[in-house]
């Protein structure tokens, strides 16, 4: 099924400037100025995770781990401005 770019970004619920993003990407399979719903459906499913607006290259970059504190995070106001009240 072929459909314009905006009804595109309608079925996905995404903006247009989201669309034009993906097609950048390389997302959108294109038939002229027609988007083929159905292999570009493929394609965002293997590129992309629809909780996370990232591509799926970026995704493991960052980790989700909580960092314990060091003691340089925990210096109050005072050590921070060299001086003891």
């Amino acid at each position: 099924m072929l459909v314009s770019k905006a009804e595109f970004g309608r079925m996905h619920g995404v903006s247009h400037t989201a669309v034009n993003k993906w097609q950048k990407a390389g997302y959108l399979v294109m038939q002229g100025s027609k988007v083929d719903v159905d292999a570009s459906n493929e394609k965002l499913k293997r590129y992309r995770d629809s909780t996370d607006g990232r591509p799926a290259r970026a995704r493991g970059k960052v980790s989700d781990d909580l960092k314990p504190e060091t003691k340089d995070e925990t210096e109050t106001d005072a050590e921070v401005s060299g001086f003891n009240r």
